[in-house]
């Protein structure tokens, strides 16, 4: 037997409108953008920690 939030998820994706189901598409889209956004931030902390790492070594 199927727990019950999962029929409850099967029947309202049933249901769902072609509006609900673009909006949910570009929410996802949205998301995405944000994600890549952060990791290039990240790539860029990264970079620069090995940067400075380097710098101190050069000093001492």
């Amino acid at each position: 037997m199927t727990p019950y939030y999962i029929y409850k998820q099967k029947v309202l994706k049933k249901g769902k409108g072609k509006i609900e189901r673009e909006e949910e598409k570009k929410g996802k889209e949205e998301k995405r953008g944000k994600e890549k956004k952060k990791r290039k931030g990240e790539v860029i902390k990264k970079t620069r920690k090995i940067l400075l790492r380097k710098k101190k070594k050069e000093k001492g």
